[in-house]
């Protein structure tokens, strides 16, 4: 590495200087989570955990943030459980006095005990939760993945609705911040149990894609830090294939500082277009794409359903497809002529940045339309 400044991370969550170009929105979550709780949403890789991250290590405001990933978790008491494990040595004495109860309190015995105590207490998860709540209900809690856990807890045929319920009474009656986040739409798990309005109380930020000045100034800044010589439009042209994402300008651009030595070699239009290649095709590229493959079984749970949807993809990575045959492709794999379905599968696709536009459609990025196309055979004049 030569010298300081921001460093080639791809797939990791990055804070400090290497959190590019996003302190406008650094201040504006700060900004409004002094007033109320937040729904942030992205899709993946956008950036949004390296966001919350960022909060927890440089706090403001005089809060503290407690970061906990949820995806993975199974169950409201294992939830439970897992936030304590995040609490700070004086929060956990006031939840155990809590515990305890009016008059009494009890010594904390150290991070392995506060966690079997509140295994051991005779209270429900939803008692536990709110009275380990209200402790650090001067802190900001950010739940990561939070869709995820839903869609956990649904798949186990538990009750989704008990615990979206308790989560909105902490925050009102209690006084508690939020930082809820999510990749895989929310709204969607919470519409088909009929939960819509369990989060109508928050404020909904969506983190965007970089503008093509920040994501050129970002792509200068790494070029000049390993000294890669190169024509005035190239860096222009690498700041395209990103189209924004910062997951996406970290995977091309790990590629440039390989294909040119560390910068021992003039980045030329043939290593470019080679690196594009590489990214859209090759090994590493396609493990970094292959969860907005994986996604959509997640997000369209009937098998027809994400047939329909990959067959809508299918249609746009061969060019910009009017409305009326991408509802053509969904029916002939759905078998549904219900307008709100379509309407519904189309919203999915776009808010999980794989498409834009209407009337007609495209892929958002041509990166991702490129890999798409690839992975499916598909002849797109790449």
């Amino acid at each position: 590495m030569r010298g300081l400044g921001v460093e080639i991370v791809v797939g990791d969550v990055v804070t400090g200087e290497n959190l590019h170009g996003r302190e406008r929105d650094l201040n504006v979550l700060w900004d409004r989570i002094r007033r109320n709780s937040i729904l942030l949403s992205s899709p993946r890789r956008f950036g949004k955990t390296s966001l919350v991250r960022e909060m927890q290590h440089n706090p403001r405001h005089g809060l503290q943030v407690v970061y906990m990933d949820v995806e993975g978790v199974g169950s409201a008491d294992e939830f439970v459980l897992k936030l304590a494990g995040k609490m700070d040595r004086p929060y956990r004495q006031r939840v155990l006095d809590r515990l305890a109860g009016a008059g009494k309190s009890v010594e904390e015995i150290g991070a392995y005990g506060f966690t079997a105590r509140l295994r051991e207490s005779k209270q429900n998860w939803r008692e536990k939760g709110s009275k380990m709540l209200e402790a650090i209900k001067d802190q900001v809690v950010v739940l990561d993945e939070l869709p995820m856990f839903l869609l956990a807890l649904e798949r186990k045929s538990l009750d989704v609705g008990e615990f979206m319920a308790w989560l909105r009474e902490v925050r009102q009656e209690h006084g508690v911040r939020f930082i809820l986040c999510g990749s895989v739409g929310i709204d969607g798990v919470l519409e088909r149990c009929g939960l819509g309005n369990s989060i109508n109380d928050l404020e909904r930020i969506e983190v965007q894609p970089f503008d093509a000045e920040t994501s050129l100034d970002m792509v200068d800044k790494i070029l000049d830090k390993y000294e890669i010589v190169r024509a005035d439009d190239q860096a222009k042209t690498i700041a395209d294939m990103g189209a924004g994402v910062p997951y996406f300008l970290q995977l091309v651009l790990r590629q440039v500082i390989d294909e040119t030595d560390y910068g021992r070699m003039e980045l030329t239009g043939d290593v470019v277009e080679k690196v594009y290649k590489e990214a859209v095709w090759g090994d590493k590229g396609r493990k970094y794409f292959a969860w907005y493959r994986d996604r959509l079984a997640v997000e369209f749970q009937s098998e027809s359903r994400r047939r329909a949807a990959e067959s809508i993809l299918d249609s746009v990575a061969t060019g910009r497809c009017a409305e009326r045959d991408l509802k053509t492709a969904f029916h002939n794999e759905a078998q549904d002529d219900e307008p709100a379905e379509f309407e519904c599968t189309i919203n999915k696709l776009k808010g999980g940045f794989y498409i834009k536009g209407g009337p007609s459609y495209e892929f958002a990025t041509k990166i991702l339309r490129d890999w798409w196309a690839r992975e499916r055979g598909l002849d797109a004049g790449l």
